[in-house]
Formats: C-alpha cells, sequence, structure tokens
C-alpha cells in the first residue's frame, strides 16, 4: 500500500511517501515561508523524484489536529484537493499520536535543552564528543505505567499559547506505541500534575517532543525528575510519523473520503473565541 502524507500543523511543513512499512520519501522544510507556498511544491518535487503519479497512490493521510488553526486547514485542504477528484481513502490522524511515532523504537539517547548535554537516570553527563490544576479525565495511571515495564513515557506538546499546551501521553514498550490519554488543551501546570500522577515514582524518563517541548522543558524540570528532550531530529512534527499512524489507521479500516476529512480542533480558533465572548458580554448589557 502506497500513502502520501502530510504535515502542516505548526511551524515545520513536511510531506512523506510511505509503502509497506517503509518510508520512500520525505520532503521536510522549517523556514518562515507559510505553508500555502511551500507544502503543494514539496508534494510535487517528492512524487516527481519518486517517480510516482497521485493516481497511483491507494490512499493519503493528514496531520488534522491539533496544531496551528492555519496550518492544519492548509494541510487538510491540499489533502482534499488531491484526493477527492481520485476518489482516494483519506486518514485524518492526531498530530500528537504522529509525534509519538517519530520515537517508536528509538534507542539514542535524548538531550536536554542545553545542546549536547546528555540526561540519564541519573541526571546530566558529560557533552557527547561529537558536540553533538486538577487531573484531566482520560489518562491512565501509575498502575498501568509500571505494570507494562515501559521505556519511556512520551509526553507530545504543542504550544497552543497563553501558558497552554495542546497534549497527549504514550507509553512506549519494547518499541512499541501505547496511548495513555486522549489528546487535550490544557495549562502547563495541569500538565505537571498530571505527570507526577501518572508517573509517581519516577521509575521511566519522560521524554518531551513537539514543538512545545522546550517550553515545558524550562518550566517544568525542576519540578519533575527524569524529564528529557526527544533529539531535534525527530523532535518536531514529520510527515513521516503522520504516515505511520496512518497505516495502521488503514488496517483498521478507520478511513473517510477526502469529502468527509475535517480539521480536529480542540478549541475554538480565536476568532470565534473573541466573537463568542463580545456576543456575551452584549447579551449581559442588555
Amino acid at each position: 500500500m502506497k500513502l502520501l502524507a502530510l504535515d502542516s500543523s505548526a511551524a515545520p511543513a513536511s510531506c512523506a511517501l510511505w509503502e509497506d512499512g517503509r518510508i520512500l520519501a520525505e520532503f521536510y522544510i522549517h523556514v518562515k515561508l507559510t505553508h500555502s507556498q511551500t507544502l503543494m511544491p514539496m508534494v510535487q518535487g517528492m512524487l516527481d523524484a519518486a517517480g510516482l503519479a497521485p493516481a497511483q497512490l491507494d490512499g493519503f493521510a493528514v496531520s488534522a489536529g491539533p496544531g496551528s488553526f492555519t496550518g492544519v486547514r492548509i494541510g487538510v485542504a491540499a489533502l482534499k484537493g488531491m484526493a477527492w477528484p481520485l476518489d482516494k481513502p483519506c486518514a485524518a490522524v492526531s498530530t500528537l499520536e504522529a509525534m509519538a511515532e517519530n520515537l517508536r523504537g528509538a534507542d539514542r539517547p535524548e538531550r536536554t535543552a542545553a545542546s549536547g548535554i546528555l540526561v540519564g537516570a541519573d541526571g546530566p553527563s558529560a557533552p557527547e564528543t561529537d558536540g553533538g490544576t486538577g487531573h484531566p479525565a482520560g489518562c491512565a495511571g501509575p498502575d498501568t505505567v509500571n505494570a507494562e515495564e515501559a521505556d519511556a513515557l512520551l509526553c507530545c506538546v504543542m504550544d497552543a499559547r497563553c501558558n497552554q499546551v495542546y497534549n497527549a501521553l504514550f507509553l512506549r514498550r519494547k518499541g512499541e506505541i501505547c496511548r495513555l490519554c486522549p489528546d487535550r488543551a490544557l495549562l502547563i501546570d495541569q500538565l505537571a500534575q498530571s505527570l507526577e500522577e501518572t508517573r509517581p515514582a519516577g521509575k521511566v524518563p519522560i521524554i518531551l517532543t513537539g514543538d512545545g517541548a522546550e517550553l515545558c522543558y524550562r518550566k517544568l524540570a525542576d519540578r519533575i525528575p527524569g524529564l528529557r528532550l526527544a533529539p531535534e531530529p525527530v523532535r518536531f512534527q514529520r510527515a513521516s510519523g503522520v504516515a505511520a499512524a496512518a497505516a495502521r489507521a488503514f488496517a483498521r479500516g478507520d478511513t473517510v473520503s477526502a469529502e468527509a476529512l475535517q480539521p480536529i480542533y480542540l478549541r475554538l480558533p480565536q476568532a470565534e473565541r473573541e466573537l463568542k465572548k463580545k456576543l456575551s458580554q452584549q447579551q449581559e448589557e442588555k
């Protein structure tokens, strides 16, 4: 099965081709151009380099949210435009789940925010020679984490502004990924409490990944022992992770038509929130 996957949920943009468990190609860019300028030229270049046409693909996938409202809409609209004329099935992948896929089977040490510093169970080690408010509902408790003999608790975080993050927790055990809670939007302090309650004994490291990882590391490293940053090459959202998650969705039959494909938001866009607030104030004044 050949899949084309897109991610434009945050500052980076990427596209990937997946076939039967392997990445055929992936283009990634993290510059100041908008996704409307970069995404489709990347897709065309990748397809040309792989010698494939859209009609030869079996399906399409996109990180449908959470994330930047504009970025998510661009990715979803681009995918619909490709898949709809071909009547191809689509998978709407959680951005946070796709981020966790980047760390499936990872066996290299994770770095702290200070470049080149490795963090193990006992704290920082020497640099490598190459320089290189309330527990949210839906989370598994400490018994699940400890009983599964996990090697890491993956904390996927995206900066949602205003001291909030989009987050989901995943367990990594023998290279496999298990979701522990639904995607959610919460304050960083709430995230800290959730991590403390999910892993109270501190027996497994917590790996922060996503564009909110460094923000959370700076705010929580002193409070939560064993907190680590994922290596930068796999820290940010990538279409290859979207493709890996989508492959499982296709295997389950969890797909939709291009017409039915929609963004997944955890909260209203700012413009809608402000309008709702304004209408509420007007109603109160009457």
